[in-house]
């Protein structure tokens, strides 16, 4: 099935920034402040119906079943709340750069990204992605702590060792497809360090314009 991203937050005008900094301020806290929480599937329902209003294209039921799979398995997903209300949810995947080369390493793909109409521009989809960026950052961490640690324990026990790759299961890169028309959601990306690096004809057979851009963006390598 293939993914989408919806318009999501485009830069408020120069002159509309003072007047909206209240609006912002009042946002952030409670009861407006967003809280984000673990897909399961007792609110996924919550979800489908997010996505049927926010998306060109129909995610049927394998697509959901895949969600709650990807998240007990190195993927990320989280679904934003505002006054108990689903406001917007993000769902990853994590695959091989390479399925060919693991040296590779890993991508952490963004199948879906919405934000219900009424909600953008009050920060939610910043809010999901910075929340995914924090994790890798977070995983990242901690497998520097353990190639360390399985780095002296090596040296420790057969020497030095010159050879450097890629630490196990690194993920050097976010990326995600988006269809060519979406002004709004190329500069969301764009705003947030993602560039386009392909445009893949015919992605989306049952939209016009069917094309998409593949977009990305590259994280530090973590060597070992």
């Amino acid at each position: 099935m293939p993914s989408t991203t919806p318009a999501t937050e485009s830069p408020l005008p120069t002159v509309h920034v003072q007047q909206n900094a209240s609006l912002e301020a009042a946002l952030d806290k409670p009861p407006f402040r967003l809280i984000l929480v673990d897909l399961t599937d007792k609110n996924i329902a919550q979800v489908k119906l997010l996505n049927e209003l926010t998306f060109p294209v129909h995610y049927g039921e394998h697509f959901y079943e895949g969600l709650l799979k990807f998240k007990d398995n190195g993927g990320f997903v989280k679904l934003a709340y505002m006054c108990d209300v689903l406001v917007g949810a993000i769902g990853c995947r994590v695959m091989l750069v390479d399925p060919k080369d693991p040296s590779q390493g890993m991508k952490m793909y963004i199948m879906t990204l919405s934000v219900l109409p009424m909600f953008r521009r009050c920060r939610v989809a910043t809010t999901l992605l910075k929340a995914l960026q924090d994790e890798l950052e977070k995983r990242r961490a901690t497998a520097l702590a353990e190639a360390k640690a399985a780095s002296a324990s090596h040296h420790h026990h057969h020497g030095h060792n010159n050879e450097e790759g890629l630490a196990a299961g690194q993920v050097v890169k976010i990326c995600l497809d988006v269809q060519v028309n979406n002004a709004s959601a190329i500069c969301f990306y764009e705003k947030h360090g993602f560039a386009k690096v392909a445009e893949v004809p015919g992605y989306y057979p049952d939209l016009d314009p069917k094309d998409a851009y593949t977009m990305e963006k590259r994280l530090p390598l973590l060597q070992c």
